[in-house]
């Protein structure tokens, strides 16, 4: 794949030059996180979609060497036509970020298989988005990850959306639960750590609720169905007079008659 060395750009719209080029330079890092993340030649083939994402994926990947090219030949015009790369970094970000939705049950598989797992059932994802996710898989974004490190400072909020998506048949009755958070100067107060599921039924009718977690979640154990996923909103408030250092925990998953999950939790705060 030629590598974009120089990305010149046109300002589309509001674009300038510099940006197009990190644009271009994010589209490259995209696609070879997500060639790494599938490791598609160590996983068998009837792995979840695995056809339908190594086809495409293999699809984009020839879209982006075109795109390289196409980046070269315009830098390389006597009068280059800015418009027409700028149109098609658009599109190839538009194919990405959708197949990145497209295999994100595969991902879970292949992590799960490199965590372990023989047969992997389900995982868990983590978003950072603020926004609310739905509960059909493909259509949100994420990372499964073994690990969630979170920065705050004394008096801080954050808020982490973490995902339960089943791969292979329903999941019943999932409860999430926070550990004690440990660091130098003991552990966080119980009151300002949660993990509560999206109660979806409620999205629609908050009343513009800011931040909108805060109305949209309930004290159950949700099922969630194949094909489906869940959401858990994490939420971690840093009083004011907290010492400095790392506070260390784990967030853990636990589906009735299935395997339980744990991702590790590192909040530092500086």
């Amino acid at each position: 794949m030629a590598m974009l060395a120089l990305l010149p750009a046109f300002a589309v719209a509001q674009d300038t030059p510099e940006q197009l080029g990190t644009r271009l330079r994010a589209a490259v890092a995209g696609y070879q996180h997500l060639v790494e993340g599938l490791d598609l030649s160590r996983v068998p083939t009837d792995a979840p979609d695995y056809r339908l994402v190594a086809d495409n994926l293999h699809d984009l990947g020839e879209r982006l060497e075109a795109l390289s090219r196409l980046a070269l030949q315009t830098e390389a015009a006597a009068q280059p036509d800015w418009p027409r790369l700028a149109t098609a970094v658009q599109l190839f970000e538009n194919d990405l970020q959708q197949l990145r939705r497209q295999s994100l049950p595969l991902r879970v598989w292949a992590f799960q298989r490199r965590s372990g797992q023989k047969k992997p059932a389900w995982g868990l994802v983590v978003s950072r988005s603020a926004d609310p996710l739905p509960q059909a898989q493909g259509a949100f974004d994420g990372d499964a990850e073994k690990e969630l490190e979170l920065s705050l400072q004394p008096g801080a909020e954050q808020m982490v959306q973490v995902i339960v998506a089943p791969l292979t048949g329903e999941l019943r009755r999932v409860r999430g639960d926070v550990g004690d958070l440990k660091g130098p100067a003991g552990k966080l107060p119980a009151d300002g750590v949660s993990l509560l599921p999206v109660d979806y039924a409620r999205l629609d009718h908050l009343p513009g609720a800011d931040p909108w977690w805060r109305q949209a979640v309930s004290e159950g154990a949700p099922d969630i169905a194949a094909g489906s996923s869940q959401a858990f909103i994490f939420v971690v408030t840093i009083p004011a007079d907290t010492k400095p250092g790392a506070y260390r925990g784990r967030l853990r998953f636990n589906p009735d008659g299935a395997k339980a999950q744990e991702l590790d939790l590192i909040v530092t705060v500086p």
